[in-house]
This record gives structure tokens, sequence and C-alpha cells, in this order.
């Protein structure tokens, strides 16, 4: 019986994805099951998670119709809850690859701090050549309040982490959402309540070139609607700070879409430019009590733009 699931959802990867199964197989926790979900890959993906599943009896290879990564995870997580034993999950995306003692050291620091997630820090890098830190920092025992407000990504993301099966065990990812994961983590982080932290790196994040969060499409506007849910989640519970800080949040990204939408084609452009600045400027309106246009004019450069750029020549003609 393996004591941590490894769900890796697996779609176009075929340059990577021995990078990352063989980093999951030698890892010094041995007691797992990897559950590799084929998602409907158009290249050889299949057939490498086929040889897996024959060379290891820890590997199972499912292969289903391509319905992107919220679908894929669930499929992992449904096949874990009705075919497996283990106690713990964690997930691991097919371009990244692990410190080879990553999940024992998430396993430790869950099961001495007796909390229901362990997380660990992540490293960007654009190189099959990263290199690991020799240096394993100790845990903290972290309340989610104060993990979720100074890990910034680390809190949004769905890998780094080793989860208790029962976080979810009335929790899926949206299917057909991209930022599936904003939608969910930050919700079994606060049912949680407390973190073990691990401050070193020891996941390996690939930033790959050809990744849809590398081009804007309409598709990244999801991020806005998994904003909104958690405004909304931290106003029901009382909790100010966070949910001004989501409002925030909300804002700047919108400006960052507008800023991506300005570098796009002229078709998405045209499509989407003009709807991200009123809506920016609904949004500002909305909370101008809070956003004052004296301290954040940046804000209201990607509002109104021309009108702004009459204040400056304004504002520049009466310094001289």
């Amino acid at each position: 019986m393996a004591e941590i699931s490894v769900i890796v959802p697996i779609y176009k990867v075929e340059a990577y994805i021995h990078r990352c199964v063989d980093s999951i197989l030698n890892q010094t926790f041995q007691n797992i099951e990897i559950i590799l979900v084929e998602d409907g890959s158009p290249d050889n993906c299949g057939e490498i998670c086929d040889e897996y599943q024959k060379k290891d009896q820890r590997v199972i290879a499912i292969h289903k119709k391509n319905e992107g990564l919220a679908a894929a995870r669930n499929t992992g997580l449904n096949w874990v809850f009705k075919n497996s034993d283990s106690k713990w999950i964690s997930f691991v995306d097919s371009d990244d690859w692990l410190h080879p003692e990553m999940l024992e050291k998430l396993y430790t620091a869950a099961t001495q701090c007796a909390v229901k997630m362990s997380v660990c820090s992540y490293e960007r890098t654009e190189s099959d050549l990263h290199s690991f830190p020799q240096e394993l920092l100790d845990v903290k025992k972290i309340e989610a309040e104060k993990f979720y407000r100074e890990y910034g990504v680390n809190a949004t993301i769905a890998w780094g982490k080793l989860y208790k099966r029962c976080c979810f065990e009335e929790i899926r990812y949206p299917v057909g959402k991209l930022h599936e994961d904003e939608f969910v983590t930050y919700k079994i982080i606060f049912e949680c309540k407390q973190i073990a932290m691990i401050e070193a790196p020891l996941y390996a994040y690939f930033v790959n070139p050809r990744s849809i969060m590398n081009q804007w499409s309409p598709k990244r506007l999801d991020s806005l609607e998994a904003i909104q849910e958690r405004i909304e989640f931290f106003q029901k519970r009382g909790l100010i700070e966070l949910q001004y800080e989501q409002e925030i949040g909300y804002i700047w990204n919108i400006v960052n879409h507008i800023k991506e939408i300005e570098q796009s084609d002229d078709n998405i452009r045209k499509q989407y430019e003009n709807k991200m600045r009123h809506l920016l400027r609904r949004e500002l309106k909305k909370q101008r009590k809070k956003i004052t246009f004296k301290n954040n004019k940046w804000f209201y450069e990607a509002a109104y733009p021309k009108l702004m750029c009459i204040y400056w020549k304004i504002y520049n003609m009466c310094k001289r």
C-alpha cells in the first residue's frame, strides 16, 4: 500500500516527461504510487507512460481524451479515491522536476507538525542544469492567514505541496478553467488552518516557452473570476485585510492583462483592449476611496491613457 499518491497530468511534454517522472521515481521516500494522467496528448507521451508502467509497478498510466489540466488532475484524484488506500496526495507538473528528498521532507514536516498540508519553496528555471540547494532548511508551522499573506504565489499553486487525502474529499478543480489551482488551493489552506513550511526550493518549476501561460489568450481572464471568488470567500469570513488585498490584486490583474493585450496581435487588441479598460475604470470608481489618484497614478495610466497623456503634458509645463 502506497503512503503517497503523486498525480502527474501529461500533455505535449515528450521532451520533458522523462526528467519529471525519473525525479519522482528516484525519491528517497519510496512508498509512493505515481498516477500519470495522459490527457489525449498528440505526441508520444501516451506510449512513454505505458513504458513506465511496464517497468515500475508503482506507476499507473491513465489515458483520457483531452480536457485540460483541471480535468486531468481530477481524473487522478478520482482514481486515488476509488482504487488506493494512500493517505497523502501530491501534484507534479510534467515539465517540472523534484529534489530527491522533496517528498520525504514534506512528509516528515507534515507528520511532525501534525498538519494536513506541507509546502516547500520552488525555483523558476529555464535550464535543464538546475541545481538544488545543498542545505535543507528547518520547518516552520504557520497559521493559514499568515501563510496566505506572506507566501504569495505559493499560496495559489497546486504543486510543491503534500496534502492529506481528506483535503480532497469534497473538492475538485474547475474543469475548463485556466488558473484552475487559483480556484482551489486557498480553500484547502484555510480548511487546514495550519501549514508546515520548508523554505528550501525543493521543486524546480520549468519556465516552458511553449506554455499557454506565456501567451495571452481570453482564457487568461479566468484569473479575474478566481480573484472574485477569493474576495467573496474572505468577506464571508470577516477577513477584511485579505479581502482588501484581493480587491487591489484584482485591479493589478486587470492592469497586467491590459499590458499583455497591448503586446498581442491586432485581433486580440480590437476585441479586448477597450473591454478591459472599461472594467478597470469601473473598479477604480468602486475603490476610489481606497485607491486615490495621487498615490496610484499607474492604475489610471492603464485606465485613461489619453487623459493621462494630457495630464503629464500639463504637469511638466507647470514644473518649468
